[in-house]
């Protein structure tokens, strides 16, 4: 088939770990991830492709981060992302987030020689021999002061009879 399609889904970096705070969000995109990988599996032989785009932060009213070398604007991710369409079944789509993922486990890829799918599955190995006390905590203080501030925000609109940030 010399035609094809391809199906670009958005998951996240979130997906990999509990998110206390973000348990639906976290749990959604987990879904969409495995959801990607099955489809890639039943159709891809037909030429229909996916892909899971799968960034850390982006700097969204959601996120509530500035932009900046990590954290990208939307604008800057979708240029970046639409960059690495149908390159890899799953992709960051952005060269820093990307290179965040590796930093975690670039002694070990340069210890294996494994696909990338198998490198995913290390690096998560990897991640799950820290103690996940550590990581699901300082992701749920991240959280919760996300939570606080945005709480205060809409208190403060309230109060100043709707008026919005800009």
């Amino acid at each position: 088939m010399t035609d094809s399609v391809l199906c670009a889904k958005m998951s996240t970096h979130v997906r990999l770990r509990s998110a206390g705070l973000m348990t639906v969000y976290a749990a959604t995109k987990n879904y969409v991830n495995h959801m990607t990988v099955a489809l890639e599996q039943e159709y891809g032989p037909q030429g229909i492709r996916f892909q899971s785009l799968m960034p850390n932060f982006v700097s969204t009213a959601m996120s509530k981060q500035r932009p900046s070398l990590l954290v990208p604007s939307p604008k800057q991710y979708v240029k970046s992302a639409l960059t690495t369409l149908g390159q890899d079944l799953q992709s960051s789509g952005y060269f820093w987030h990307e290179l965040q993922w590796y930093a975690c486990c670039s002694l070990l890829r340069a210890s294996f020689s494994v696909a990338d799918d198998a490198f995913q599955l290390l690096c998560s190995y990897v991640l799950s021999l820290v103690p996940s006390k550590v990581l699901e905590s300082q992701a749920f203080k991240m959280h919760l002061s996300i939570r606080k501030r945005a709480i205060k925000k809409a208190e403060r609109e309230a109060a100043g009879g709707g008026k919005k940030d800009k």
